[in-house]
């Protein structure tokens, strides 16, 4: 399994698993709010949280005026507090900013940015329903993600939605029907469903190539009913959420940006670039996925997964001149460069000039031949600091 995402997906369900926003500060910065410039007009968030305090100005000491259910959409200008807390959610430290919401109902006051999901930044003309999108989310909070009828049961209800022409509406039911999925992977304990099965080799490789026949076993066909596939990764084969369904249902339907990330996800879901602490896919190949996610960050600067992209994007980008531990830079006997990685910086400098991908690995390819293509003290120190 894609080792970043597998950390951003555990990231995002622990903060999801709360069933209060109950926090302590550990650490503030009061300042003045700040809203930069060229930010869009309008920022749609949901509530992560059951029971979030909306405050009436930035920091956990300020009074609050009410309190959140989880699934609540809330509204703002993308208005953030200069002032960082650390926040325990769920035995859980997040340090995040505030951002200033309205609620439906009026209410004005600031929420711990960690504890909401951005659906929308754009222009108030193209933002989603309000109260179509509430609707869902609402249906969605009242599903038991532990209970894995209720996956079958999430995806039931968002395909009897009608169709409309607002990929807003589209990218916003997108989210909301993912992030459930991702509460139902990390909170459901399915991988016992796959721990008892007794795997044939063949069906290791099967999975390890996304050619497994999910109707092949009782379980595996139950998982597949309720929106999951299979995965491996150390030896062991466990149940995600499949983002091809999303792909299949929502790229007709999403904006350019949501319809892009979901297609290079899914690219990667299904072909992982790593396995056993080695890079399996060709080191050509994790260029192209670095370069990908650069320009996508790029062109898409306020995408609501703009934390898990961005954490992509600079995790293939040190993969590039970092490599993995199976997967080394340097020959462990000779302390040399290996040739597939020097055939790699050439290849990215010369598909991707004035690109970040180019830059790093041009940095670092100079270094290296600076060294006499070695693993020396300095080499090693520039490595260091990327790894920090």
């Amino acid at each position: 399994m894609k080792t970043i995402h597998l950390l951003f997906g555990m990231f995002t369900l622990c903060m999801l698993l709360s069933a209060c926003a109950s926090d302590s500060t550990q650490q503030s910065d009061a300042a003045a709010p700040t809203v930069p410039s060229g930010k869009p007009e309008l920022f749609v968030y949901v509530v992560q949280y059951d029971d979030l305090r909306l405050r009436e100005q930035p920091g956990q000491q300020s009074k609050v005026g009410s309190k959140l259910p989880i699934g609540e959409l809330v509204s703002g200008n993308g208005e953030t507090s200069a002032q960082m807390d650390t926040v325990e959610l769920r035995g859980i430290p997040m340090t995040s900013s505030y951002n200033k919401v309205r609620t439906n109902t009026g209410k004005e006051g600031w929420l711990f940015g960690a504890a909401v999901q951005v659906l929308y930044a754009g222009t108030n003309m193209d933002g989603p329903d309000m109260s179509k999108i509430q609707a869902i989310s609402r249906f969605l909070s009242e599903l038991d993600p532990k209970n894995l009828e209720s996956g079958k049961k999430a995806w039931d209800h968002v395909r009897k939605i009608p169709a409309d022409k607002n990929p807003s509406n589209a990218d916003a039911t997108l989210i909301l029907l993912e992030l459930f999925m991702r509460r139902m992977e990390f909170e459901g304990a399915f991988y016992s469903m796959t721990e008892g099965l007794k795997w044939e080799d063949a069906d290791y490789e099967a999975v390890h190539g996304n050619r497994f026949d999910m109707n092949k076993y009782p379980a595996t066909k139950q998982l597949a009913a309720s929106g999951f596939r299979l995965a491996y990764a150390e030896g062991t084969v466990f149940p995600v959420y499949d983002l091809q369904l999303f792909q299949k249902y929502f790229s007709t339907r999403v904006g350019p940006g949501m319809k892009a990330y979901l297609e290079q996800s899914v690219l990667e879901q299904q072909l992982s670039e790593m396995s056993d602490n080695g890079i399996v896919i060709t080191l050509e190949e994790l260029a192209d996925r670095a370069a990908f996610w650069e320009k996508f960050n790029r062109n898409n600067p306020y995408f609501p997964y703009k934390e898990e992209t961005r954490g992509s994007q600079s995790w293939l980008t040190n993969a590039l001149v970092l490599g993995a531990n199976n997967t080394p830079v340097f020959n462990y006997e000779t302390n040399e460069v290996t040739p597939e990685f020097r055939k790699m910086w050439e290849y990215a400098q010369q598909k991707y000039p004035g690109t970040t991908v180019a830059s790093r690995v041009k940095s670092f390819a100079d270094l290296c031949a600076s060294e006499g293509w070695k693993r020396t003290d300095k080499v090693e120190a520039y490595m260091g600091k990327l790894q920090m």
